[in-house]
C-alpha cells in the first residue's frame, strides 16, 4: 500500500491550523458592489492541557476596509475595538468547542479605547455600537463568540479532528453580515483528483451545507444593522469551503468560502471569504508548559475541571 493510501484518513491534528494568515472578506451589498475587508490572523498553538483540551493563543491586526461606504466610520471603530480584544487565549476542547478565553487587561485596555472613540466619533448609531461592545465586554460568557461568530476563526477551528474520509454532520454559522446563527446539513469529502497523483503534495476537503431547519426573514430583522426591506419569506442559506491542506504535515495551507442567504429562493446576501497562509512570516511556537506537573499540583479542593483549567490559566498568566 502506497504512503499516499496509508495517509489518506490522518485525522487532521490540532497544530495544522499553526500559522500566520492573510484573510480576505467580500460583502455583496444591496447595489451589487462588494465591500472588502482584510486583515491578517496570527494563530499560535501552545500545546495541550490535560487529556482534550488544546491551548491558543490568537491575535488580529492590520485592518483594511476599501472605502466605498457611507457607514466606512463604523468599520473604523470595529478596527480599534478588535485592538482591544486582541490578542486573546483560548482553551479548545475536542469537539472544537472553546470552553475558556482570556483577554489581558481587558478593563484598563477598553476604557483607554473608549474615551479616544467618543472624542472623535459621535452620534446614535456609534453611541449603540460602542455599547454593544462594552456589554459584549463585560460579559464572559459571550466571549465564546469571538471564535464561534467569526466566519474564519470558526470555520479553521471546525476541521480539527476530522479525518479525511467523507461524512456528514450537523453545524451552526453565524452568518455575516447579519450576526445571525444558523443551523445546517453538511457533508464533508476530499477532492480525490488532489490526493490520488503521486506527484501532487496538497489536499484538497471539500465541505458543502444548507439549513436543515425552517426560518423566515424576520430572523435577519432581528440582528441586521437595518431592517432587509422587501424581503419577507421563508429564509435559507447554503455554503461551500475549500480547504487546501500540505499533505506531508497535514497543515493548513489555505481556506476558501462562499455562503449564500435566500429568501423565497432569491439570494438577498452573499459572502465570500479567502484565508491564505503568510508563508513568509515565521512563527514560533508558545512555550508549551508541563501540564501534568500542575495538575498534580493543584490542592484537593480544586479538583474539579473547570477549577484546574482557571487554576492553569491563572498560574502561567495566559
Amino acid at each position: 500500500m502506497s504512503s499516499i493510501k496509508q495517509n489518506r484518513y490522518s485525522e487532521i491534528p490540532q497544530e495544522s491550523i499553526h500559522g500566520i494568515y492573510g484573510v480576505n472578506y467580500y460583502f455583496q451589498t444591496e447595489n451589487n458592489t462588494m465591500q472588502r475587508l482584510q486583515f491578517e490572523v496570527a494563530v499560535v498553538f501552545c500545546g495541550q492541557y490535560m487529556e482534550n483540551y488544546y491551548k491558543y493563543c490568537i491575535n488580529k491586526n492590520q485592518f483594511i476596509v476599501n472605502r466605498n461606504e457611507s457607514d466606512e466610520y463604523l468599520y473604523d471603530i470595529a478596527k480599534k475595538c478588535a485592538n482591544t480584544i486582541y490578542p486573546v487565549t483560548v482553551l479548545i476542547d475536542r469537539n472544537r468547542t472553546p470552553v475558556y478565553i482570556k483577554i489581558e487587561n481587558i478593563a484598563n485596555k477598553w476604557e483607554a479605547t473608549k474615551t479616544e472613540l467618543t472624542r472623535y466619533y459621535k452620534g446614535e448609531t456609534a453611541m449603540q455600537y460602542m455599547d454593544n461592545v462594552e456589554n459584549f465586554l463585560n460579559n464572559k460568557a459571550e466571549w465564546s463568540r469571538i471564535i464561534t461568530d467569526d466566519l474564519f476563526l470558526s470555520n479553521l477551528f471546525s476541521i480539527l479532528g476530522h479525518k479525511e474520509e467523507n461524512n456528514s454532520f450537523d453545524c451552526e454559522i453565524t452568518v455575516a453580515p447579519f450576526r445571525t446563527r444558523l443551523s445546517f446539513d453538511c457533508v464533508q469529502y476530499t477532492d480525490n483528483e488532489s490526493i490520488e497523483p503521486e506527484e501532487s503534495d496538497i489536499i484538497n476537503i471539500i465541505r458543502e451545507g444548507i439549513t436543515n431547519r425552517p426560518y423566515t426573514s424576520d430572523l435577519l430583522n432581528q440582528q441586521a444593522p437595518k431592517h432587509i426591506k422587501g424581503y419577507i419569506g421563508k429564509l435559507s442559506s447554503k455554503f461551500k469551503l475549500n480547504y487546501t491542506l500540505e499533505k506531508a504535515s497535514m497543515s493548513i495551507e489555505s481556506i476558501e468560502g462562499n455562503l449564500d442567504i435566500l429568501v423565497d429562493d432569491k439570494c438577498i446576501s452573499n459572502t465570500k471569504f479567502t484565508a491564505f497562509r503568510l508563508y513568509e512570516r515565521s512563527l514560533p511556537y508558545s512555550q508549551v508548559f508541563n501540564l501534568l506537573e500542575t495538575e498534580e499540583q493543584q490542592p484537593a479542593s480544586s479538583n474539579t475541571l473547570w477549577s484546574k483549567i482557571k487554576s492553569f490559566f491563572l498560574k502561567y498568566r495566559i
